[in-house]
């Protein structure tokens, strides 16, 4: 308790022992009568110097900072403390040890610039550090990345092979907030996994730069890690909403033609590029002249110099050629160890979702269920970018390769849903499981066009078969289900009427079936001749044994609290 460390402050023998109860007196929440505070803080300021050197070697730093507010870390000990925090790996009171002033003040030492350059590799170097650990199918690009610090940057730009930084904001951040960061460099990474800087050519800068933004904005929202969390999700959202933009992660070129579709006021464009950005696109510059000007420079004004047109066309193959790479190894990676990943293609756009651990066996199964078509869609995949722009620069504009029109993918075709409607399974429970049903199979985007879900209510009979054929059915039904019937539970009748459609031939490429279900229940003898998962929304749902033949499957999710 707080009401102790006045009491083990005057117990102690040992002058170690004595600062460490006195420096608890630094925090304020720790509750202590005021006199006894001040005693002990009394204490500190005649011992300072060794008071700093405690707080550092147990990784305080909101000691160190009430040190500061105090005015207790004497300038002459600064590079001692400094070194003390370096050799205790300490990073963030590293950079708290440093003054905050955006201008260094003259008369500082050649070896005082350089720790401080070395300080931002180091806040890069462990920012990377974090993020290997949580995406680890992007490690090997993020060793690719390069940083250098400019001080004409605000906070962070980037050209698709370096990330230029401003050291003092840098610095700053992280002492206030590290993992802020990290996100902001992933939302930099994105916008090259996407292509945004390329693709940005002949576009208008105003819209596209912004629909690039929110594009991986609400991407990184709907990523479950949290060190890259970001507050305001909300009221993002809302923004959107009233703007009339797509609520949904959208790809960059659908959220750039509804731009310039919905004709938006400049506040109100200027409102929503501080709501969604996070770097600076000025280094795009590079990649945004248009094709037919770089074909039409005459060779003989000598443009051959760094930052000539060919030069730049040069470095814009550069840029496709690595970006290519990674977008396929990470591809290649997430395929092999089946990381909690998944990556999508089509209409120049890779969507990236990182799912949390809830559900994740459940997410497996739904892949399962997915068969092999082919739909009439450009197969982005299969277009070599590189071969397309060298023949645009050397061709007089022949494209000498195009997209395949035809792209094998793999979406849901039939699935069933029964739906067990005994007593313990109420609505709310049926709703958050079709939610989360629907979270999965959309953000995959698993439907076909001609898609069949058959969704069964049964208790110890059939009460309600209904068939939805589209996205948008799903979503009707899911908005205003009533679940009917909350009697026995008998499974039987389910797999009989599953076994009537196949024989009647009204279910042909049946994926499987899931049963969602508290598990108590009458069984089918026989193992039917498809995959059946029985669900279970979380352990305590979970209470009974299903057949050896059944999939187990356990969401581990909690319902929301019900609100008045």
């Amino acid at each position: 308790m707080g009401q102790d460390y006045p009491e083990q402050f005057h117990k102690a023998r040992r002058e170690e022992q004595k600062l460490e109860a006195a420096l608890r007196a630094l925090d304020r929440e720790i509750p202590m009568e005021e006199a006894d505070r001040e005693e002990l803080l009394k204490y500190i300021s005649y011992r300072k110097r060794s008071a700093v050197q405690a707080l550092i070697r147990q990784g305080n730093t909101a000691g160190i900072r009430a040190m500061k507010q105090l005015g207790w870390i004497e300038e002459r000990y600064l590079p001692g403390y400094r070194d003390l925090a370096a050799g205790q790996r300490e990073m963030e009171i590293w950079a708290l040890l440093y003054p905050s002033a955006p201008e260094e003040k003259s008369g500082k030492s050649t070896g005082e610039k350089t720790a401080r350059e070395e300080l931002g590799r180091s806040v890069w170097a462990l920012t990377l550090k974090k993020l290997r650990m949580k995406l680890p199918g992007f490690s090997g690009a993020f060793s690719e990345t390069d940083f250098q610090e400019n001080r004409r940057i605000r906070s962070l730009a980037g050209d698709g092979f370096t990330v230029f930084y401003n050291r003092e904001e840098l610095l700053s951040r992280f002492c206030r907030k590290p993992d802020s960061i990290a996100r902001d460099y992933m939302h930099l990474f994105l916008h090259n996994l996407y292509f945004h800087p390329v693709l940005s050519q002949g576009k208008q800068e105003e819209f596209w730069d912004l629909a690039c933004d929110i594009a991986v904005e609400e991407i990184l929202d709907s990523w479950d890690v949290r060190e890259l969390r970001k507050s305001g999700c909300s009221r993002r959202r809302l923004l959107l909403k009233e703007a009339g933009l797509p609520e949904k992660p959208a790809s960059a070129q659908q959220i750039f033609q509804a731009l310039k579709r919905l004709k938006l006021s400049s506040s109100e464009l200027e409102k929503l590029s501080e709501a969604f950005r996070a770097d600076e696109h000025i280094l795009w510059g590079q990649y945004r002249r248009e094709e037919e000007h770089f074909a039409g420079e005459s060779r003989e004004e000598g443009e051959e110099g760094p930052g000539g047109p060919r030069d730049e066309t040069k470095k814009r193959l550069r840029f496709l050629r690595k970006w290519t790479k990674i977008r396929k190894e990470y591809s290649r990676r997430m395929d092999e160890s089946h990381e909690r990943a998944g990556v999508l293609a089509g209409e120049g756009r890779q969507a990236v979702r990182i799912a949390g651990t809830a559900g994740y066996d459940y997410r497996n199964f739904l892949e399962r269920f997915m068969v092999s078509g082919e739909e009439v869609e450009l197969d982005l995949d299969s277009f070599d970018y590189i071969t397309y722009w060298y023949s645009r620069q050397h061709y007089q504009g022949i494209v000498l390769l195009e997209p395949l029109e035809y792209k094998e993918i793999h979406r849901m075709r039939e699935m069933v849903i029964a739906i067990d409607t005994s007593g313990s399974c109420s609505g709310r429970v049926v709703q958050q499981f079709l939610e989360e049903t629907y979270r999965i199979l959309s953000e995959r985007e698993n439907f076909f066009r001609r898609m069949e879900v058959h969704l069964i209510q049964c208790d110890s009979m059939i009460q309600e078969h209904t068939v939805v054929r589209s996205e948008e059915e799903f979503l009707d039904y899911m908005e205003h289900v009533t679940v009917k019937g909350l009697g026995g539970t008998d499974f039987r009748p389910v797999f009989e009427l599953v076994d009537q459609m196949i024989e009647k031939k009204e279910l042909r490429d049946l994926g499987g079936l899931l049963y969602f279900t508290d598990g108590d229940g009458v069984y089918p003898v026989k193992k039917p001749a498809y995959d059946t998962a029985f669900v279970f929304l979380n352990d305590m749902y979970e209470k009974h044994k299903i057949p050896d033949w059944g999939i187990r499957l356990n969401l581990q999710m909690e319902l929301p609290e019900e609100t008045d």
